[in-house]
């Protein structure tokens, strides 16, 4: 072999290397610190025990064998809501982090999970205190929920694109307090869903297009949701079952319903911008949201409370709305210190409502209120300004 002919065999190997053209399988515990790289082929569940430090390099590609006998080696117990179960999913292969898990995407070299959509991926589950898992410039598709957080596991969640799986993109319970920020929660079922206790941050993402809810928050979460644009959902936020999140400073729009509240839940909803929704904003059962401060424009309903919620609706701009706000079978909403303009109708009272109107500014709309027969507002201390009629139907009290 000459000299340049020997030079080359040398090379070649190298940038076949370094381009990352090989393929890795692996499944089982993983008792030492490990680094993958690559394309990656998981042929059964991976577990990342305590005090092990996985870590994905950037463009690795993580796939997913397609046969049906793979391995499973562990189950955890949980109680979720009430229920004792093995949280893993026996028909998805899944990597388990007990220990740390570092996924160092890049802007241009993102980490890929299942690009190929076998329906074997399931979940990257979190447990434990650990506090230096991440998630940075990754792309997950899952024919389950992408990532699940239980245990007080606070992974970061960041940069990353999660979209399109089949039930969920990333989940929440026994008191988990994962952040996840400027990212792309798209196309799944469920977006984003806090449960037990969970202490979600969930700051500056884009949650788009989940057919069933961009965030719910249920089982006394209290999450944070702040800097998010959520369109394009059947509901945007949706607070039930004694869940208390903090809903803030977001952009709403285009969803069936912006914020939906019911089950006992007392969601603070402020500083939003709400609009092009079919309702804005929605309250029912036994629900007691405080509504502060927020823009609430052009949706088929600003507001609406039914049922028993005690809405305390205070504050707020409500305009070009079909409905401003609308009351049905509520008896105790509060209406307080609201800019109620040129909506064609400012404030419904539907039978047997009797929502406390106080302190409102009406201005420009074509009929203030509108009362069922059987509705008995309670209205005081409101000012009118350029309204076409201010009462069509019912009767009103406490004038």
């Amino acid at each position: 072999m000459n000299k340049a002919k020997f030079v080359a065999a040398l090379v070649i190997p190298c940038l076949i290397s370094s381009c990352g053209i090989f393929e890795t399988s692996v499944s089982g515990k993983l008792k030492n610190d490990t680094v993958w790289k690559g394309r990656v082929v998981l042929t059964g569940d991976v577990i990342i025990e305590p005090d092990v430090t996985l870590t994905i390099m950037p463009g690795t590609k993580v796939a997913y064998t397609k046969k049906s006998d793979f391995t499973h080696t562990v189950e955890i117990i949980r109680n979720v809501m009430g229920t004792t179960k093995n949280v893993l999913k026996s028909e998805k292969i899944e990597i388990v982090v007990q220990g740390v898990l570092k996924i160092n995407g890049q802007a241009k070299r993102r980490v890929l999970f299942n690009e190929e959509k076998n329906p074997n991926a399931g979940s990257i589950a979190f447990f434990g205190r650990r506090s230096d898992s991440r998630i940075r410039f990754c792309k997950i598709n899952t024919d389950d929920v992408a990532v699940r957080c239980y245990d007080y596991s606070n992974p970061v969640i960041e940069s990353s694109e999660i979209i399109e799986n089949k039930v969920g993109a990333i989940g929440c319970w026994d008191a988990a307090t994962p952040v996840i920020r400027n990212s792309r929660i798209m196309n799944n079922k469920y977006g984003i869903g806090c449960s037990d206790l969970s202490r979600a941050k969930i700051i500056n993402n884009e949650i788009k297009g989940n057919t069933a809810t961009g965030v719910f928050c249920e089982g006394s979460s209290i999450s944070e949701i702040s800097g998010n644009s959520i369109s394009g959902n059947n509901v945007g936020v949706a607070s039930g079952n004694l869940s208390s999140p903090l809903v803030y400073s977001n952009d709403l729009s285009g969803n069936g319903t912006g914020i939906g509240c019911w089950g006992k839940s007392s969601p603070e909803v402020s500083s939003n911008t709400i609009h092009g929704n079919v309702a804005g904003i929605l309250s029912v059962d036994e629900s007691a949201p405080s509504i502060a401060g927020n823009r609430v424009y052009e949706n088929g309903s600003g507001m609406a409370c039914g049922n028993s919620s005690t809405p305390l609706i205070t504050g707020n701009r409500v305009y070009d709305n079909q409905q401003g706000i609308v009351c049905s079978d509520t008896m105790f909403g509060k209406i307080l210190k609201n800019l109620i303009e040129n909506n064609k109708t400012g404030v419904e009272s539907g039978d047997v409502s009797s929502p406390s109107i106080v302190s409102n500014i009406f201005r420009k709309n074509q009929v203030v209120f509108v009362n069922g027969k059987n509705a008995t507002p309670r209205i005081g201390e409101n000012t009118y300004d350029g309204n076409a009629v201010k009462t069509q139907g019912g009767k009103e009290s406490g004038k």
